[in-house]
């Protein structure tokens, strides 16, 4: 599939989760239509947002950093899948995900749902720690949340599921 790379070298000693925070203040905003047929890999420690979608089929991967859905796209894909450390935005957009949306978990894993609407058949985490499914505007709906068992002791609410606004329907957690 095409590659985006956005890179954003941060700082001498942070660490990767670091520098995509930090990369984020500087978004590289892709303002022209995405045609393919062979989905798309998001690679490099900066974030991308999409703000048009052409003609679009296959799979998304995000192996570095973030990437977002702006205001004006509309995205459907048979599947997602984020690698340690990045995440996945929809920021006004509208994304459906007709197969499984999965996560390896690690330090800042997720997806989240600021704006706009997110569709998800299977939201899959490869582990109980440090996965993160956040809704703070927009709307999320899910058939399938499988977040498995953690054995933490402490209570945490910066990862698992975490609604601080929008709407949100889950039909199993």
């Amino acid at each position: 599939p095409p590659a985006i790379p956005v890179n954003y070298s941060g700082s001498t000693g942070q660490s990767n989760p670091d520098i995509a925070i930090a990369g984020a203040a500087y978004p590289a905003i892709l303002d022209v239509a995405i045609n393919t047929s062979a989905g798309l890999t998001k690679t490099g420690w900066g974030t991308a947002v999409l703000n048009q979608i052409g003609d679009f089929s296959g799979p998304i991967s995000v192996t570095q950093g973030r990437l977002k859905l702006g205001p004006a796209a509309t995205l459907t894909v048979p599947s997602i899948s984020l690698a340690v450390s990045t995440q996945f935005e929809v920021a006004g957009g509208s994304l459906t995900v007709t197969g499984h949306a999965n996560m390896v978990s690690g330090t800042g894993v997720g997806y989240i749902v600021s704006a706009g609407s997110a569709s998800f058949q299977r939201i899959i985490p490869t582990n109980s720690r440090n996965n993160l499914v956040k809704v703070t505007g927009g709307s999320l709906t899910a058939t399938e949340l499988n977040f498995p068992r953690s054995a933490d002791g402490a209570n945490s609410y910066g990862f698992g599921l975490v609604i601080q606004g929008g709407d949100s329907a889950i039909t199993t957690v």
